[in-house]
């Protein structure tokens, strides 16, 4: 590890770099990637400082990956200015999470929301590891051709991204809640995305597996009826609570008796007739419509509403459950009825997978 001074800087002040890990610089490419952390021009230094000598073919300039281009100096006092800046750009490698040899994560990206990119390339967590591996990959033009920056700096996140706890996320919040206006922090949280099926779409579907099994047992018929004059009733074809409460006495009523299909092949056939025609629960917030699902976090049984985009349906996978890395914002309760004090809205979304035994 050597010293690199800058020309012109009288004090003789120097940031430590690494030598061997130099690469050329792209500004434009990086300034459009990542405005806040490098400035949207970098004004050229003087030929005598920082050019090549007269007469010699012009090269690329040539920066080490752990300064940023804001700090290069165009005169003796902005070089001893910049100097003194360098350290709050730059953490000290050894405090720094590792970029190189990250194991990558076993998933597949399904959705993300172009959107809210800024946002993540600005987050403080993730900034400065987004933009050294973006210098990182300077000069892999081949490998990298044809792929989408947006679609890898997603990657990327969810790769280095450390996923948060519930307390974590409650903290998170707590510290946003300081601030004059409010800001939901953007986080990643890796564990199980539960879909909850639409209460009035699961009882029309367990009517039209019970109806042809009833016969003449009266214990069954007569929730099934009481279920089909809540359904011609328009006013309450939004009571999520009445049409469960139907439905469970449906179920209790089913299984009071011995019959061709069990409870259990029962709701298997409802669950997959939801999932195909995917009924789940829906609401209306942030000024669309989203599915409301239920996040569990690693080692934790707390269930978090978490608010997927409800065009994401049809691609999202044909499980009732299954295990998921997100990029979230953690916002307030949006819903009375919710218990859980908090909820995530959902940024991107990445499906966990396994190989298949």
């Amino acid at each position: 590890m050597n010293a690199r001074k800058y020309p012109g800087n009288p004090r003789g002040e120097c940031a430590p770099v690494d030598d061997e890990r130099t690469v050329e610089v792209d500004i434009a490419a990086l300034t459009n990637r990542f405005p806040s952390w490098l400035p949207a021009q970098v004004e050229a230094p003087p030929p005598s400082s920082w050019g090549p000598p007269s007469g010699a073919p012009e090269s690329p300039r040539q920066l080490p990956f752990t300064v940023a281009p804001e700090l290069a100096p165009s005169s003796a006092a902005g070089a001893s200015d910049a100097a003194a800046r360098i350290a709050p750009h730059v953490p000290p490698r050894s405090s720094r999470p590792p970029t190189s040899g990250v194991r990558s994560c076993p998933m597949q990206i399904v959705w993300f929301d172009p959107a809210s990119l800024p946002a993540v390339r600005q987050q403080p967590s993730w900034r400065f590891l987004l933009a050294e591996l973006e210098l990182g990959r300077l000069g892999l033009e081949d490998a990298n051709a044809g792929e989408d920056p947006s679609r890898r700096d997603v990657r990327d996140v969810l790769t280095i991204g450390t996923p948060e706890t519930p307390a974590e996320l409650r903290e998170g919040v707590a510290t946003a809640m300081n601030q004059p206006e409010f800001e939901p922090p953007l986080v990643v949280v890796e564990g199980e995305l539960e879909l909850v099926f639409d209460e009035v779409e699961t009882l029309k579907a367990t009517m039209m597996v019970v109806t042809p099994l009833a016969g003449n047992d009266k214990a069954l018929l007569g929730p099934l009826e009481a279920a089909a004059a809540f359904l011609q009733a328009a006013v309450f074809q939004h009571s999520g609570d009445i049409a469960g409460r139907l439905t469970a006495a449906i179920s209790r009523a089913f299984q009071a008796e011995r019959r061709t299909l069990t409870l259990e092949q029962l709701e298997a056939i409802v669950t997959r007739t939801l999932v195909e025609q995917r009924s789940y629960q829906k609401r209306g917030l942030y000024g669309s419509t989203w599915i409301r699902a239920l996040f569990v976090s690693e080692g934790s049984r707390e269930r978090i509403p978490c608010y997927v985009p409800s065009e994401l349906g049809p691609k999202l996978p044909m499980f009732s459950r299954f295990r998921v890395k997100l990029i979230a914002a953690v916002d307030t309760r949006q819903d009375p009825q919710e218990e859980c004090s908090i909820a995530l809205r959902s940024v991107a979304l990445a499906r966990m997978l396994t190989l298949p035994r």
